[in-house]
């Protein structure tokens, strides 16, 4: 039995598709709201529509994004059924119902913790899917490079892209704690200083562009 939660946020509609067992999952996906009311207006309306499923379709934890071409692929044998819990008819109605050309996934393990943890992972994944929207480009600004984004580690992120898996991680962090955008010190600079050039990369972005200078997360 899933159950489906529709955010308002900003004149935009987000859609989270809950097809797990646990416990006060709707009251998460509604605490959810403040999260996504922190970002730019223009990126509230191009989140990919969030299934919260027990595992991956390939068998693995985690968050995942996949735009429509592998949805139709990774979201088609029993096989992946049987591992997310979902079934794949239903994937496949809710990706085309929602016009946004692809999917979020959340795990189940990446779910039951608290929200001020899930909010992070969520948002992590709303970083790839602003990514693969707002081509080409997405969240990285011509030129930018491995040491532009210093700071930034890739952590758990199974991207193939190097430069992608810190800008999502810089995005997230923006949008959740502003102030602390980074990983881990830079020799030389201060904290301020690696946060406003992290941040000043990810702002000069396609992404960022209909945004106003004067945005901040609220």
């Amino acid at each position: 039995m899933s159950e489906h939660v529709t955010l308002n946020v900003g004149g935009a509609s987000i859609d989270i598709y809950l097809y797990v067992e646990s416990a006060g999952s709707r009251a998460k996906a509604e605490q959810l709201a403040s999260v996504f009311s922190r970002m730019p207006t223009p990126h509230v309306g191009v989140i990919y529509p969030i299934i919260v499923m027990n595992r991956k379709p390939g068998g693995r934890q985690g968050g995942g994004t996949w735009t429509l071409p592998n949805v139709v692929t990774d979201f088609s044998s029993p096989g992946h059924e049987a591992n997310t819990g979902v079934p794949n008819a239903d994937v496949q109605q809710i990706v085309a119902e929602s016009g946004r050309g692809g999917l979020i996934g959340i795990t189940l393990d990446r779910w039951v913790p608290p929200i001020s943890r899930v909010r992070f992972t969520v948002m992590h994944e709303v970083g790839h899917c602003l990514h693969n929207s707002f081509r080409p480009g997405g969240l990285l600004a011509s030129g930018v490079n491995i040491d532009d984004l210093a700071g930034m580690l890739p952590n758990r992120c199974g991207a193939a892209n190097p430069l992608e898996k810190r800008i999502v991680e810089v995005y997230s962090n923006y949008i959740c704690a502003p102030s602390a955008v980074f990983h881990a010190a830079v020799p030389g600079e201060t904290a301020h200083q690696t946060n406003s050039r992290l941040v000043g990369h990810l702002r000069r972005s396609r992404a960022f562009e209909s945004v106003p200078e004067t945005w901040q997360p609220r």
